[in-house]
C-alpha cells in the first residue's frame, strides 16, 4: 500500500478505498459455530424456586444486611455448587449490601455472609441486621446463636 499523502486527522472518518478498514483481511473460514440466542437466565429448578421463596419469607422482602432497603438480590454464602440452593446458604440482600459482600470479602466472611467452599452454612452463623448472630436453617428460619458457634 502506498504511503498516505495527507496525515490522518483526529476524529476524521476513514475514506473508502484507502485500504484502511476495520478488518483488512477477508475471512477465509466460517469460524466457530455460534450458539443460538437463548434467554439470559437458565431454566429455574423447583429447588431454586423453593429456596428463593423461603429466603424471601425469612427476610420479609427487606435487606437482611442493612434493613434499610428492599431486598433485590439472592446472595449465596458459599459460591454455587452442590447445596447452592439451600436457604441456609443464602441471604436476601439489597444491591448495595450484595456489592459490599463481594468488594470486601474479608469483612463479609467475618459477618458470615461469604463462606469458603469448605465451610458448612448449616453450622456457620451469619450476622443479620437487627437479629444479631443466627444459624440459618434448611427450612428458611433464622435461629439465634452465639458467634462462637464456629
Amino acid at each position: 500500500m502506498p504511503p498516505r499523502k495527507t496525515p490522518l486527522q483526529a476524529r476524521a472518518p476513514l475514506q473508502p478505498g484507502t485500504g484502511l478498514t476495520r478488518n483488512p483481511l477477508p475471512r477465509t473460514s466460517p469460524g466457530p459455530a455460534r450458539r443460538p440466542l437463548s434467554s439470559a437466565h437458565p431454566k429455574v429448578t423447583p429447588e431454586e424456586r423453593r429456596a428463593r421463596r423461603l429466603v424471601r419469607v425469612r427476610s420479609g422482602g427487606v435487606c437482611e444486611g442493612c434493613r434499610q432497603a428492599r431486598a433485590t438480590d439472592y446472595s449465596h454464602r458459599v459460591r454455587r455448587g452442590p447445596g447452592a440452593w439451600c436457604p441456609s446458604n443464602a441471604l436476601d440482600l439489597c444491591a448495595s449490601c450484595h456489592r459490599f459482600g463481594h468488594a470486601e470479602p474479608l469483612k463479609a466472611r467475618d459477618l458470615g455472609w461469604l463462606l469458603r467452599t469448605t465451610d458448612d452454612p448449616l453450622i456457620v452463623p451469619a450476622c443479620l441486621f437487627g437479629q444479631g448472630w443466627v444459624l440459618l436453617t434448611p427450612d428458611g428460619d433464622a435461629v439465634p446463636t452465639e458467634r462462637s458457634a464456629f
